[in-house]
């Protein structure tokens, strides 16, 4: 079968190397795909409570044209049609794309319309409103509904044509608002009040708008706002819902919050609360508005020890119990944040499975990740934990708790080291000479063993130079990451020259002319996968460095380190590792360093949240 795109039918098909013997398996074309495995696919893409109109199922059609018969036949995989982009329909004479013809077309001959529905670049033009007639008509069968890139001068085209064709079926719908002028007031949206199924609200407008909803009714609401908040306010009133179970919301600038509100609210409901935003002030105004005796999951940023009070506040206040806690810096932290002794020892915090804080302090970090005679570990139930050291100063703190030679505040008596219940460990720092420090001290290297001050630049500019290599090859293939509504999936561009000079410094470890301490202690798992993948499934255009990427990871695996405990952490970038629970059988070399996990890595989303939480920093448009 012939491919509509062959370097999406390569890079759709290559599998998932061998993770036990390093080779790598050959490309499958999708027409030598058997039915029973594309019905799984067709399942799988089906099976989604929150449809992605940028990768719609219906997109599969594109991939080859035995996909394409198949789709066209299915009416299920035409419930999520793609975007439909209107941007360019400003004048009488533009004609609109001919996917959005093919999609509308596709609708007329079928019994029902799409349920989902997503409409990009929503102008006040006259074409506009006519081509979108059709569509308004059936807008009784609507379920999810998402308008993008509205213009401001389109709130009265939407409100009028919603307020006289109803949407009885909305149950989602999200709103990204084009606010070119900064200052100005983008105007009154009406026309969504009356919505009895609607539940799941997401708004993002960065000027003053006014919109009405049906706060009252709403389960689940995100807002990004800026200057003047869009729906905060009537939603957290004393009269608003009761059964609101998410929110999310972040913030710029402007005024305080909820002025008009001077008492405190209990919503019984919401479990899961996501704020963003840079000023501590608001952050603690808003916490200290709300209690939540049913709050599960909290993340916020934190500065100060004072954010860490009122989120303690909160805490006692709701008598809640957490499961997932985040305590995220946006910018430059506290030296040293102070947690309260009463906070990490409630019983609030004893369910807290998902713990993400920034510069606590040494006795902070005592409490949760050593013990004692007398005294066990805070937090008990941790199972994953991210930790921003924000300077030097807490790199070093840290690094000691890690060596063992930390001791209790006002006491001789040694603490003991207690992670192993942590499954998942991530160290943020600050600087490449504090990662190799940290790591150094993580593997049980002493202080006495780093004294020598050019044996130990040397390795911080051999990691250094190491990570500036990864990042050559690594942003230029992201960068070519596409979102076209032709592609089913990215592409990845292979930058040659750096790939060469990659090969080039991996040549140098099995030539011995650097010391495997050197890459051990900067391994980057992803990114090295990520370039054997890319070689792999372009091989008729890299076969020279496919080749050579072969060789050198062959010869790798007869490479042993000498110090198995160096495979206690790992890396995932310049400026972060990662602990490893699973130990290593011996003995280890440097092949099995590299692609270690890699199965694991395969697909994640890049720079996501992790914890199910929103990234409110990610523009509603992109997502």
């Amino acid at each position: 079968m012939a491919s509509v795109n062959n370097a999406d039918a390569d890079s759709m098909a290559t599998l998932r190397p061998d993770n036990t013997d390093g080779t790598h398996s050959k490309p499958t074309y999708p027409d030598e795909l058997p039915f029973e495995i594309l019905s799984l696919i067709f399942s799988h893409l089906l099976d989604s409570d929150r449809p992605s109109f940028w990768n719609p199922p219906w997109l599969i059609k594109s991939v080859c044209r035995q996909w394409r018969d198949v789709a066209t036949e299915n009416p299920n995989l035409w419930v999520v049609p793609p975007v439909i982009s209107l941007g360019g329909m400003l004048s009488p004479r533009d004609a609109p794309s001919p996917t959005t013809v093919l999609i509308l077309k596709n609708a007329a001959r079928r019994a029902e319309f799409p349920q989902h529905l997503s409409i990009h670049g929503l102008n006040p033009s006259v074409p506009v409103q006519s081509f979108l007639s059709p569509l308004f008509s059936k807008s009784t069968q609507i379920v999810h509904l998402g308008l993008i890139r509205i213009r401001p001068g389109a709130f009265q085209t939407i409100s009028t044509q919603f307020k006289i064709h109803s949407l009885p079926n909305l149950l989602t719908l999200r709103l990204h608002v084009d606010t070119e002028i900064r200052n100005g007031y983008c105007g009154f949206l009406y026309g969504f009040e009356d919505c009895p199924a609607l539940r799941e609200v997401e708004i993002e407008c960065f000027n003053p708008a006014f919109i009405r909803l049906p706060w009252t009714q709403l389960t689940h609401y995100t807002e990004r706002s800026r200057e003047s908040p869009i729906g905060i306010n009537s939603l957290l009133c004393p009269e608003s819902s009761l059964d609101l179970q998410e929110l999310s919301y972040y913030f710029d600038s402007g005024p305080v919050w909820l002025t008009a509100h001077q008492t405190q609210h209990t919503f019984p409901a919401l479990e899961h609360v996501n704020l963003d935003g840079t000023e501590d002030e608001k952050i603690v105004e808003l916490l200290d508005y709300l209690t939540l005796q049913s709050l599960k999951h909290l993340r916020c940023p934190c500065h100060s020890t004072r954010v860490v009070a009122c989120v303690e506040r909160l805490i006692v206040r709701s008598g809640c119990r957490l499961t997932i806690l985040a305590l995220f810096p946006k910018r430059s932290m506290e030296p040293s944040i102070e947690w309260g002794a009463a906070l990490l020892n409630s019983p609030s915090l004893y369910t807290i499975r998902n713990l993400e804080v920034a510069n606590p302090s040494v006795q902070a970090m005592n409490m949760i990740f050593t013990r004692s005679e007398g005294r066990d570990v805070s937090l008990p139930n941790l199972e994953e934990c991210v930790l921003h050291l924000g300077d030097s100063e807490s790199t070093n703190s840290f690094a000691n708790i890690l060596r063992g030679s930390s001791s209790s505040v006002g006491s001789s008596q040694q603490l003991e080291l207690e992670i192993a219940r942590i499954k998942y460990f991530k160290v943020l720092v600050p600087s490449v000479r504090d990662r190799v420090r940290l790591h150094l001290a993580a593997e049980g290297f002493e202080d006495s063993e780093l004294d020598n001050n050019t044996q130990f630049e040397n390795l911080v500019n051999s990691v250094d130079k190491y990570s500036e290599y990864v990042c050559e090859i690594v942003q230029p293939g992201m960068s070519n990451r596409k979102k076209g509504l032709g592609r089913l999936l990215f592409d990845w561009t292979v930058p040659t020259f750096s790939v060469r000079k990659f090969l080039d410094y991996l040549l140098k470890i099995v030539d011995d002319e650097v010391e495997p301490l050197h890459i051990v202690l900067s391994r980057v798992y992803v990114p090295v996968y990520e370039l054997a993948r890319m070689l792999d499934s372009q091989p008729r255009f890299y076969k020279e460095l496919r080749d050579k990427a072969q060789q050198i990871f062959t010869q790798l695996s007869t490479i042993t380190s000498n110090r198995p405990l160096l495979t206690t952490w790992k890396t995932e970038g310049p400026l972060s590792i990662i602990y490893r629970q699973a130990p290593f059988s011996d003995p280890v070399n440097l092949h099995d360093l590299f692609f270690e996990d890699k199965g694991a890595y395969l697909g994640r989303q890049i720079d996501g949240l992790r914890w199910g939480f929103v990234d409110l920093d990610r523009s509603l448009r992109w997502c």
